[in-house]
């Protein structure tokens, strides 16, 4: 069964790709906003603003002004290839990111019973022996 930070990560993803396809790309720069922040990259910033650009500038073209002509449909078209081409990022790089993170490291096995225990156990011991000769006198 997964952990439950595991199942975090799950949705997480899941949630940033279907905010990406149910809005055809226009939120696209949070999937790539998340990933530059967790990652904390240059090249994860430098994609980042270059993919805000491209969203702006397809939007941009789908201004009334060029309702209904290439530019609008030329457009929409990049800003399908655009949400396509994050989604992917996006579930790649989280993916091999999460895969990457180190877990903690195993526990220690015990470790052996210290010298001292063996002292306390060994005056114990003598004690109940004092005690035993106590009560049969």
């Amino acid at each position: 069964m997964p952990s439950p930070a595991s199942v975090k990560v799950i949705t997480v993803r899941v949630v940033f790709s279907v905010l990406v396809v149910l809005t055809l790309g226009l939120l696209a720069w949070t999937a790539m906003l998340r990933l530059a922040i967790m990652r904390r990259t240059r090249r994860d910033w430098l994609l980042f603003w270059g993919q805000l650009a491209v969203n702006i500038g397809c939007l941009s073209m789908l201004h009334t002004h060029f309702k209904d002509t290439w530019v609008s449909n030329l457009g929409m078209a990049l800003l399908l290839v655009q949400a396509l081409v994050v989604v992917v990022y996006y579930l790649v790089v989280d993916i091999h990111f999460h895969q990457r993170r180190v877990p903690a490291p195993p526990p220690y096995p015990p470790a052996p019973p210290s010298p001292r225990i063996h002292q306390v156990r060994a005056e114990l011991d003598e004690l109940s022996s004092l005690l035993r000769q106590e009560e049969g006198r």
